[in-house]
């Protein structure tokens, strides 16, 4: 078995003992709180959103490509370690105060939006396409070395009018960068679009 798709089936516990050839799991919707990668070692997606997981060590899954851990209470995080093929990385919605992400440069694309993170350094990620950072209490944003981003969210975070000024002088600079988004996406295609935004 190389793929599980289980999402939605009410499973409270996984064993990952049984499961050492796959490389997609996708436990989502599940009253999950803890999971063990270690014994998989060949993951490259990996979907666990609206879990109850608090904590996950991705250290030694070295192929991962895709991260997805939205809407749920995670507040520790670990990557992988080694040279990561990481790409996809999406933990918006969680309670992360921190996010180490600079030596993954092959990263892609970086959800992170409903966090508690204060500041993100993203100089490194110069593969970087699409930031969504919306809903954080990030001061400043350093985005001078993100030449290739298309799409930027930063709504309702607590930017400074100076760092915000600076972001709109990047995006009339950045070729494939049209704008900033300040405000909440509500549709799909818009620039920060979610579904696991949470509705007031």
């Amino acid at each position: 078995l190389s793929e599980l798709y289980a999402a939605n089936k009410s499973l409270s516990t996984f064993s990952s003992n049984h499961y050492s050839k796959l490389t997609k799991l996708d436990l989502s919707e599940n009253p999950i709180s803890t999971i063990e990668l270690t014994n998989m070692p060949l993951l490259r997606a990996v979907r666990l959103s609206e879990t109850l997981i608090h904590s996950l060590d991705a250290s030694n899954a070295s192929n991962l490509v895709e991260l997805e851990i939205k809407a749920s209470p995670l507040n520790s995080i670990t990557l992988p370690n080694e040279s990561s093929k990481l790409a996809w990385l999406e933990v918006s919605f969680s309670s992360l105060s921190h996010l180490p992400v600079q030596q993954y440069t092959n990263l892609l694309k970086l959800e992170a939006a409903g966090n508690q993170l204060i500041d993100i350094d993203i100089r490194a990620l110069t593969k970087l396409r699409t930031l969504h950072l919306g809903s954080n209490n990030i001061t400043n944003l350093d985005i001078s070395q993100n030449t290739l981003l298309r799409c930027v969210s930063v709504y309702d975070t607590t930017l400074t009018d100076n760092a915000k000024e600076t972001l709109d002088n990047y995006a009339s600079e950045f070729p494939l960068l049209d704008e900033i988004t300040y405000t909440k996406a509500t549709a799909i295609g818009q620039c920060g679009y979610d579904p696991y935004t949470p509705t007031p």
